[in-house]
């Protein structure tokens, strides 16, 4: 095999790896844990008014619809405002006042008619099933709803 072919099937080999490799997210190498990241409200920040946006960010997995599936590092996101986080083996509980299901594969939510006050956020990353995935680092912020 000539130098060239040689060196253009090495590029045909390896060209796949670094796509892979740039999908996982997270950057660094792959050593950083995958992780959900509360952008909006910003710790300790104070919010005017009665309606909250809620930005999220997913370092090392995939957010997609939800499907009824675990599919490894993919998922979608579940929002908990002034609720406590129940098992992590279990599906997250629906239609329960302040626990959010994102099935959509959205990365944003607005509550709204939220009181004047402190207020909790986590963000939990779950399987299509519902189910937290214990390997996404979930991320909680505190706030303040002022006049």
């Amino acid at each position: 095999m000539s130098g060239s072919a040689s060196r253009s099937l090495g590029l045909l080999l390896i060209g796949p790896l670094v796509l892979v490799g740039c999908e996982s997210g997270g950057g660094g190498g792959g050593e950083e844990a995958a992780r959900v990241e509360i952008v909006e409200p910003a710790e300790g920040s104070t919010v005017s008014g009665t309606e909250v946006p809620v930005v999220l960010e997913t370092f090392g997995a995939q957010v997609e619809a939800a499907d009824n599936r675990q599919t490894e590092g993919r998922g979608h996101h579940h929002i908990y405002l002034d609720q406590d986080v129940a098992s992590a083996s279990e599906p997250i509980a629906a239609g329960v006042d302040g626990i959010v299901h994102m099935g959509d594969g959205s990365e944003e939510y607005m509550f709204t008619g939220v009181t004047p006050g402190e207020h909790r956020l986590i963000a939990v990353f779950a399987y299509g099933d519902h189910t937290p995935i214990g390997e996404v680092r979930a991320d909680t912020v505190t706030f303040t709803v002022g006049p």
